[in-house]
């Protein structure tokens, strides 16, 4: 797919977002350090060796995405469906599909979000934030890049995050319109402070389910 062109207004943080982007990365380099160093001793080899076998091919997934300024990065996961299945999101799948192309280990990967752990990889290289909008699939998601495209600011303007302000309002809702809005209002109110409640509300999430 084409990137689609950009005609928006420039949009210009403000002082003290600025400042809080400075502490914003500096932040993700710290943590994701240090979680990447907790899930190599503590859970990536065990899931990668079940993985191997549950998927029956390679047990990641490196699925493009678009990220700051619409440039296009891998994005790191594990794989939780099975190498023939098709390159459609799986909440788009009928509920025929997933049973038929998403594995037993894989259900459990995506209930956990295990498999999204990979990205803390993607949050120290930088091509991804702890707390952002969560990056649109190149291959599949052209409506969500155009809807985020009619905002501005949009999700375009900031780095894509693991969780963000769309996340913890929608849960697993995926209305396109609804979640470029979302993403805008993050852009307007980002601050440090933002930040740290959107993940105080992904950690209450995950510990609910």
């Amino acid at each position: 797919m084409e990137n689609p062109e950009i005609h928006v207004k420039p949009y210009s943080c403000s002082r003290q977002q600025r400042v809080d982007l400075v502490f914003k990365r500096l932040i993700d380099i710290v943590l994701s350090l240090v979680l990447i160093v907790l899930c190599f001793a503590f859970l990536w080899w065990w899931v990668t060796i079940i993985n191997l076998f549950a998927s029956k091919g390679h047990p990641f997934f490196g699925p493009k995405r678009y990220g700051k300024n619409q440039k296009v990065f891998t994005m790191f996961k594990f794989r939780s469906m099975k190498v023939d299945a098709p390159f459609i999101p799986p909440y788009e799948m009928s509920e025929e599909q997933r049973d038929a192309y998403e594995t037993g280990f894989g259900k459990f990967l995506r209930l956990t979000s295990i498999d999204e752990t990979p990205q803390f990889i993607n949050v120290l290289i930088g091509n991804m934030s702890l707390c952002g909008p969560r990056p649109g699939g190149v291959e599949y998601e052209e409506n969500l890049v155009k809807a985020r495209l009619d905002y501005n600011p949009n999700a375009f303007m900031v780095k894509p995050g693991l969780t963000g302000y769309s996340q913890v309002y929608m849960k697993r809702q995926h209305d396109v319109d609804s979640k470029a809005w979302f993403d805008s209002e993050y852009v307007k109110k980002m601050s440090f402070i933002l930040d740290l409640k959107i993940l105080a509300h992904t950690a209450l999430f995950m510990k609910g389910r």
